[in-house]
């Protein structure tokens, strides 16, 4: 018994768990998935997968800190957009004030489940050559206007599975790669 306390306590999986989750995430986003301590790693690791140090993304106004903190460790410089309050998300007025040089990328993070519109800010992006991210800590599972699933679009989906998340597994996170990218990525 006191074994399997010891082991349940502080669990990290099976193996063959572990590989079962990570083949199940990569075929359900379509990319390598990479198993991470928390959701903040996960964003962490994709900014780094696709940014160098010193660029700049796009992120929501209205966010949760380990997003910013995930932005930081990244080397990266977040660059606020302004929130609607339909759906406290960005929108593409709110972006057309904020396009620069300098900014790289956007993080999509469907605030509190409520979803972005994905098509507009999509288009938005490839004219304005940005990579998409999209950080499913609290929507996983959510459509898109236009059909798609939350997590299916940008280069890069970061899943986090907290206490206070879509997917509560405690504690744990999920990068999903699909584009080419850095092939010196650290987690």
């Amino acid at each position: 018994y006191k074994g399997r306390l010891w082991a349940h306590t502080f669990a990290v999986g099976l193996e063959k768990d572990r590989g079962a989750l990570r083949r199940f995430l990569s075929q359900k986003y379509s990319g390598e998935a990479i198993l991470t301590k928390n959701g903040r790693s996960a964003l962490a690791l994709a900014l780094k997968a696709y940014f160098e140090p010193g660029d700049a993304v796009i992120v929501n106004g209205f966010t949760c800190y380990a997003v910013y903190e995930a932005v930081k460790a990244a080397g990266l410089v977040p660059i606020w957009a302004d929130i609607n309050k339909e759906n406290l998300n960005f929108d593409i007025e709110s972006l057309k004030h904020i396009v620069e040089d300098k900014i790289k990328g956007i993080i999509i993070q469907n605030s509190l489940g409520n979803p972005v519109n994905i098509a507009a800010i999509e288009k938005f992006a490839k004219r304005h050559n940005l990579t998409i991210i999209e950080d499913l800590a609290h929507c996983v599972g959510v459509k898109y206007t236009d059909g798609r699933e939350a997590g299916t679009v940008g280069a890069a989906a970061a899943l986090s599975f907290g206490k206070d998340k879509s997917i509560d597994t405690i504690s744990g996170g999920v990068v999903i790669l699909r584009y080419p990218c850095k092939s010196t990525i650290k987690a």
